[in-house]
C-alpha cells in the first residue's frame, strides 16, 4: 500500500470520529497505520480519539506505537509521560520520559511541567515543586500548570499557596484536567 492509501484512510477516520462512527474510525486508522508503516500520525489520531473517550489503557498502547516509529518525537513522550502521570500507568517509564524531554529543552514550560507532575505523582513533592513552579512562572495563564502546581503546594502542606494557584487556574478555565477536582477542594474550607 501507499502514502496515498494512508491519507486517504486517515481522511475517513476523522470523517467517521466526526460522525461519531468511532469503531469505524479506528478500523480505518488501523488501517492507515498498516499502508504507511512510517506514520505517526494514524496512532497518535487513535490516541487521542481514545483519550476523549476515557479509553486510557488503549489510548497510552496507541501512543507506545507511534512512539516506536518516532522514538525521538517529543509530543508522543510528553502524552505517554502526562496519560502515565494522570491515571497511575508506569510512572518510571512517564519520568525517564519526561527526563529525557527536560534535558533537550530545559526552558520549556510545558516540559517543566510534565516533569513536575510525574515526580509529584511519584510521590516526589519536593523534587516537583521548582519544575512546577518554573512553569507556571513560563506560562500563567496555562490552567492545567496552575493547577498541577497548586495540588504539589497542597501536599507540601502550603494551604493559602494551593488555594491561590487552584483558584487562578479555575478563574483562567473551567475545562482541564483536574477542573473539578480543584473546585471540589477551593469549596471545601
Amino acid at each position: 500500500m501507499t502514502a496515498t492509501t494512508a491519507s486517504l484512510y486517515l481522511i475517513q477516520a476523522k470523517s467517521r470520529i466526526g460522525l461519531g462512527q468511532y469503531a469505524a474510525a479506528e478500523a480505518a486508522l488501523l488501517a492507515a497505520a498498516a499502508a504507511n508503516t512510517a506514520s505517526v500520525e494514524p496512532f497518535v489520531v487513535l490516541g487521542d480519539l481514545r483519550t476523549s473517550r476515557r479509553q486510557y489503557p488503549a489510548a497510552l498502547a496507541a501512543y507506545e506505537e507511534a512512539l516506536q516509529r518516532a522514538p525521538e518525537n517529543d509530543l508522543l513522550m510528553n502524552n505517554i509521560a502526562c496519560l502515565s502521570a494522570d491515571h497511575g500507568f508506569d510512572l518510571t517509564r512517564a519520568a525517564a520520559l519526561a527526563a529525557r524531554m527536560w534535558a533537550q529543552h530545559p526552558q520549556d514550560p510545558a516540559v517543566a511541567d510534565t516533569l513536575g507532575w510525574v515526580l509529584f505523582r511519584q510521590g516526589k513533592v519536593t523534587e516537583a515543586l521548582p519544575l512546577l513552579m518554573r512553569a507556571v512562572a513560563g506560562a500563567p495563564n496555562n490552567p492545567l500548570h496552575r493547577y498541577h502546581y497548586g495540588m504539589a503546594l497542597r501536599q507540601a502542606g502550603q494551604s493559602a499557596a494551593s488555594r491561590t494557584e487552584l483558584a487562578a487556574a479555575l478563574k483562567l478555565s473551567r475545562n482541564f484536567n483536574g477542573a473539578e477536582q480543584a473546585a471540589d477542594l477551593l469549596a471545601r474550607r
